[in-house]
């Protein structure tokens, strides 16, 4: 695995692990605004991370296509 992409995915599981804890923190509350933010930033992490996971696994397979 290349450097740059351990940082760049390590990055974003950091600000996947916060979204989680900010929508666990809005349903403690009970705060809508709160989990509906966090689930936007949830999905929002998500995909960003779908192409780098797919360049990270050709990257590993050295997979030309």
């Amino acid at each position: 695995m290349k450097r740059s992409h351990m940082f760049q995915f390590i990055g974003w599981m950091l600000f996947f692990a916060c979204s989680v804890l900010y929508l666990i923190s809005g349903m403690r509350s009970h705060d809508i605004a709160s989990m509906a933010g966090s689930m936007i930033f949830f999905i929002g992490c998500v995909v960003f991370l779908v192409p780098l996971v797919e360049e990270i696994l050709r990257t590993l397979f050295h997979d030309d296509h």
